[in-house]
């Protein structure tokens, strides 16, 4: 049985977490509310779904 009091961290923001450089390029810390690995997370599923378009056009 799990601890009812045991509270989950996977929301707290470590700065390791959000190493995509933009924070770094502004010159600022992440915040908790940074979409930027949001956003990166996206672009790789629409990369891997057209891939998989172009492997359907152009089969190799």
């Amino acid at each position: 049985m799990e601890d009812s009091n045991k509270v989950e961290d996977s929301d707290k923001v470590e700065d390791s977490d959000y190493d995509c450089g933009f924070c770094s390029i502004q010159g600022t810390k992440p915040c908790s509310d940074c979409l930027m690995p949001r956003f990166l997370e996206v672009l790789k599923m629409i990369e891997g779904d057209l891939s998989s378009i172009s492997h359907a056009i152009y089969p190799e």
